[in-house]
């Protein structure tokens, strides 16, 4: 029985309402505050950050739990749907494609091409038709076709006069249909006053991102939400300015017919690096950046020492290993937005000649400045320590010479603090096992610390030793965040039971925890081994999150 007030819900004594197996409840008195990068605490006395890792004294209790039993309704999803269909099943369509979309406002389409029926005789061509050009546009169709159908995650990058800017895969020129379609669908909804987010159709999902003159489309058959699909299309438009910046806008604005295409030579490893990534790292839904697990003796005097080069030298300093933070210099009040952080360390990471030598590139932080580019000196320090790299960012263009200076007064430091062995063993150990946290039962699991802009996670041992289970856990932890971030309804405590697993899901203004266990274990054993989990994080925060050293 409920009894419903103004406000408020009024529950059993065990604080569990039950509607039966299948349905779920929802606790909505509690408001998520995100955190930010742009505005945290400063320690005056010693120009360094400190995080608490956003712990306090929060204690899980199992009683104020929400249980969400997905074991019946997964096992009757399968009979149903079969394996390849999304969260939302549509009909009909462009080449087994389009056919519904949905956006806000009241404008609506729903067109469905007919499908060729086997008995319909084959015409022969008109006269003053070319049969072989026909036939020749009948086999680009088929392509485009093959490359819709068959791809699990397809970008494609136009503008909006239908020139082609990026295609994941294949090329250009042969889905110049495809590209066509697009920019028709986006017009024909914008001239009823509307704005096209999403068309499902045939277990897929077509993700549309305007930016003025650059339309982004994604094509997935994964059954990932669309606030997250548009988010990985928002970060590939990051990538894209931090290669043009937002200038280019205005270029397009002036010249429909300019093909950036001509200017993309050489980028499309990062591209796709980048791609690839916000499919296997968390980083990139939680919009946070992990830190390599050092001693806090040595992380210390590593940020002592990139705190001492400032003077006419970089903006930012970074210690980069294994595509994770080791340490961070900055100025104060000038923060590192995480999604540029993002894009410079997949920058670093996917360019393989950055490891040859060193080396000063252009690049556009979009969230420091989208209208000019910051220069990144990249170095490779130490060949016996490959994975270990110094980053240096200057808004000067000709500080190559200054900045090679500095880099070598930072390694000479390094190597007489003895750092470098401390470094490689820590490379050599990440990420972290999670055995090493001590909790009984627990397979995985990830903290996200809002205060710091980090996260924590433990490499992945069986059951997700394989590469199939690794991405269904990933996915797995993208549907329960997207779930406790909701701007509607979020869910900020839960118990989701399904046929592989348990995953407590813990969420409060400082912290997000999602903690994994196996199928049968109960809400009040995850509860306590989630709350041991919080202990131990807090006793080795040092060790698992950096302060940036201000200048």
């Amino acid at each position: 029985t409920e009894t419903h007030g103004t406000n408020t819900e009024t529950h059993d004594t065990n604080n569990t309402e039950t509607h039966g197996t299948n349905t779920e409840t929802h606790d909505t008195n509690n408001t998520e505050t995100h955190g930010t990068n742009n505005t945290e605490p400063h320690d005056t006395t010693n120009n360094t950050e400190t995080h608490d890792g956003g712990l306090g004294s929060s204690e899980i209790d199992a009683a104020q739990i929400e249980s969400v039993d997905e074991r019946t309704a997964l096992s009757s999803e399968r009979k149903q749907a079969g394996p390849e269909l999304g969260p939302e099943h549509g009909g009909g369509g462009y080449g087994g494609g389009l056919a519904e979309h949905g956006g806000g406002g009241g404008g609506g389409l729903a067109d469905s091409v007919a499908e060729p029926d086997a008995r319909t005789p084959v015409l022969s061509a008109p006269p003053g038709v070319n049969e072989e050009d026909d036939a020749i546009g009948a086999s680009r169709d088929e392509i485009a076709q093959q490359e819709l159908r068959t791809r699990t995650k397809h970008i494609f990058i136009l503008t909006t006069s239908a020139r082609p800017i990026y295609t994941r895969y294949g090329d250009e020129c042969e889905l110049s249909s495809v590209f066509a379609v697009f920019n028709a669908i986006m017009a024909f909804v914008q001239a009823a006053g509307d704005e096209l987010k999403c068309i499902t159709a045939r277990g897929r999902q077509y993700v549309f991102v305007q930016r003025q003159n650059i339309i982004l489309v994604m094509a997935t058959a994964t059954a990932e939400p669309m606030a997250l699909l548009r988010r990985q299309l928002d970060l590939v438009y990051a990538h894209l300015l931090s290669v043009f910046t937002s200038n280019i806008q205005d270029t397009l604005a002036s010249n429909f017919r300019f093909d950036l295409r001509n200017y993309l030579g050489g980028t499309h490893p990062t591209f796709e690096a980048l791609l690839a990534a916000a499919d296997t790292d968390p980083s990139y839904f939680l919009c946070s950046v992990q830190c390599v697990v050092l001693a806090p003796r040595t992380r210390d005097v590593i940020n002592s020492i990139l705190g001492t080069v400032r003077p006419d030298g970089p903006t930012y300093a970074l210690l980069v290993a294994a595509n994770c933070i080791v340490s961070i210099a900055r100025p104060k009040k000038q923060a590192l937005h995480n999604n540029d952080l993002l894009i410079l360390l997949n920058f670093v990471n996917s360019n393989e000649s950055f490891r040859l030598s060193d080396s000063y590139a252009p690049i556009c932080l979009a969230q420091q400045n989208s209208r000019a580019f910051v220069y990144t000196y990249v170095s490779f320090i130490w060949p016996t320590v490959p994975d270990v790299c110094l980053v240096l960012v200057s808004p000067h263009g000709d500080a190559f010479t200054s900045l090679a200076a500095c880099k070598a007064a930072i390694v000479q430091k390094l190597e007489e603090a003895g750092v470098r062995e401390a470094l490689k063993d820590a490379v050599a150990n990440h990420p972290f096992s999670v055995d090493e946290c001590g909790v009984p039962g627990l397979l995985h699991f990830i903290y996200r610390s809002l205060q710091a802009g980090q996260h924590i996670m433990p490499r992945m041992g069986p059951p997700y030793d394989t590469p199939t289970e690794r991405q269904r856990l990933l996915h797995k932890y993208e549907l329960l965040y997207h779930r406790t971030n909701s701007a509607g309804r979020p869910h900020r405590v839960m118990f989701v039971m399904n046929d592989y697993e348990s995953i407590l899901v813990y969420c409060t203004n400082e912290f997000q925890i999602f903690g994994t266990f196996g199928p049968l274990t109960s809400k009040s054993a995850a509860a306590a081994a989630c709350n041991q989990l919080l202990r131990w994080i807090k006793r080795e925060e040092r060790r698992l999150f950096t302060s940036p050293a201000l200048w």
